[in-house]
């Protein structure tokens, strides 16, 4: 062999060598199911390429049957048995061997859209638009239900579900945000407000943002938590002028606690997070005082109600009675408007009835302390609704009060700082727009007034005297509870069972009645066999929220109706009705 020869293999044979020294390592980590180069340099493996093309064409396919369809619709109601499902929807599963005319058949019958078709299940999902519609929960349930039934009855179908609504399986959390004052807000915790922004804030994804008609003296939006933006509508009711400008600083405070600007990093946090506001100015100096003349607050309530408020705020109040003003009040509560008042300030001054709160479509909020006792300003009348936070006037420290935003140099500003834009103020002024937010967040659910303010009453906690009371009425409100439990009396495993047959000639008619809260009573039911009222039916305590009702007839031989009503004493009412057969 040559040298030049020899050489080459020389050099051969190292380049053999150095490439397996170099495959050695990566084929034992291979080996050892170590990350390749790909996955360590944060990169996830690609798929396949015939994989990825059959993955890119599939999702062609997907955007051209979806073109042109809407979002979902979110909204949500209930079934029977008090899950959530989709607002007027159903999922209808056909025969295996039911053709496409029989399918379309069903769907003409029963008057229903098809929504989705799901054919690889052989199945839809399909609307009732009148059943969408309808403004009244109950109907809408008891609607869909009577629908459910029509197509469980015919021979193309299988099966029909309810479109369920499923959650996550996560620990409550309490949501905080970035406002610094926040931890001297002592009013939002103590009425959950924190753990209600989890589920609500204030805005509706069909409507958008609630809006809240402060009526008051205007508000000040060129503060750093109400800012223009904040600001939907507004007018000066006194100087009948496009502009509302703020005077005395009690309308921007109102404005603050029920919805400040939130998580921008500044200052506080609202009650309602992504409620807007109508800036109505109707109080001003007026012969040397501040006041508020009832025929610019009527005025300014019937605007809100015909401009689309969810929510009127009126933390004012006198001591006269004023029918234009219950009409106006009566008029907002009928073009679905919560309207809130502030129960007034002089339980110590004789404690005179206060209007608007004694007007029985305005709820009437009296005010707690730190403490969760009445404040030693808050009115006592049977008209109070519930309680919110408003602080203590005879303790002197500032963080008693309700921290809130408030106009610089503001005319009611005493304090030795003029020029804060965040001060503590008592009042049931101040514990009014708690409750106005709280009913901002419920309207962003698109509950109806008459639901969202009997969710607030019915979720209070309850202080004082037992039940309803003149100090706290149905007790200091829980944010929390109202925007996630259903407060709605229930109707619930009725015997003998729906459409069972049974041979016993004196079956025990029954069911279990209660609420979320434990305030039905007896007094609040009512049983009805084969459209006849029973009222001598049997009523056993189960628990702090349930009863048992039942009765023992002798029936004849075939088909019996029963329906249970329960009523709670918000005079919100459920029904439950079955049938049986007796052989």
């Amino acid at each position: 062999m040559t040298n030049s020869r020899r050489q080459m293999w020389m050099v051969l044979i190292a380049l053999i060598g150095a490439v397996l020294l170099l495959l050695g390592p990566t084929v034992q980590a291979q080996d050892r199911d170590a990350p390749s180069d790909e996955g360590s340099s944060g990169k996830k493996p690609a798929l396949p390429e015939d994989r990825a093309r059959e993955l890119e064409e599939k999702a062609a396919e997907r955007a051209r049957e979806r073109e042109g369809d809407g979002p979902l619709d979110l909204r949500v109601d209930e079934d029977p048995e008090g899950n959530r499902i989709i607002r007027g929807e159903l999922t209808i599963d056909y025969e295996e061997r039911a053709s496409a005319a029989a399918e379309d058949a069903v769907l003409r019958r029963v008057e229903a859209r098809t929504e989705e078709e799901l054919p690889e299940i052989d199945a839809e999902v399909v609307s009732f638009p009148e059943i969408k519609n309808e403004r009244d929960r109950e109907a809408r349930e008891e609607a869909l239900e009577r629908k459910k039934r029509t197509l469980e009855g015919d021979p193309s179908v299988e099966s029909v579900s309810y479109s369920y609504v499923q959650e996550p399986m996560q620990a409550e959390p309490q949501r905080s945000f970035n406002d610094p004052m926040f931890g001297q807000q002592w009013g939002l915790p103590r009425i959950r407000a924190n753990g209600a922004w989890d589920t609500a804030t204030g805005t509706s994804p069909t409507r958008g943002p609630s809006v809240i008609a402060v009526i008051d003296s205007g508000i000040h939006n060129d503060h750093p938590d109400i800012t223009s933006s904040s600001i939907a509508d507004e007018w000066d009711y006194l100087g009948n002028d496009p502009v509302a400008q703020e005077d005395l600083g009690h309308g921007t405070h109102v404005a603050g606690i029920a919805a400040a600007l939130t998580n921008n990093g500044t200052g506080i946090s609202g009650t309602s997070p992504d409620a807007v506001l109508f800036d109505y100015k109707v109080c001003g100096i007026v012969g040397g005082e501040a006041s508020c003349p009832n025929p610019a607050t009527n005025a300014a309530i019937i605007d809100a109600a015909n401009f689309g408020a969810d929510v009127i705020n009126l933390s004012l109040g006198g001591p006269g009675h004023d029918p234009a003003q219950q009409q106006a009040i009566d008029y907002a509560w009928s073009k679905g408007v919560v309207v809130v008042a502030s129960a007034g300030n002089f339980f110590m001054s004789g404690n005179p009835v206060m209007y608007p709160a004694a007007y029985p479509n305005a709820m009437a909020v009296g005010a707690t302390n730190r403490s969760n006792v009445k404040s030693d300003f808050s009115e006592v009348h049977p008209y109070v609704d519930v309680a919110a936070p408003g602080g203590q006037r005879n303790l002197p420290s500032e963080a008693e009060q309700i921290l809130s935003s408030v106009l610089p140099h503001c005319i009611m500003c005493d304090h030795p700082n003029p020029e804060r834009e965040y001060v503590g103020w008592p009042g049931t002024s101040m514990a009014a727009p708690f409750v106005a937010g709280l009913a901002a967040n419920l309207a962003g659910q698109d509950l109806l007034a008459s639901e969202i303010r009997r969710r607030i009453e019915a979720t209070a906690t309850d202080l004082g005297a037992a039940g309803k009371d003149s100090a706290y009425g149905w007790g200091l409100i829980n944010a929390h509870a109202a925007v996630t439990e259903d407060t709605r009396p229930w109707v619930k495993y009725p015997a003998p069972a729906q459409s069972a047959v049974t041979y016993d000639r004196t079956p025990t008619i029954g069911a279990n009645v209660g609420d979320a809260q434990g305030r039905l009573a007896r007094s609040g039911v009512q049983m009805f066999v084969d459209g006849r009222k029973i009222t001598t039916f049997s009523y056993t305590s189960l628990s702090s929220t349930t009863g048992r009702v039942g009765y023992t007839p002798s029936l004849a031989p075939g088909f019996h109706k029963v329906r249970i009503y329960a009523t709670d004493p918000q005079g919100m009412t459920t029904s439950g009705g079955w049938g049986f057969t007796v052989k």
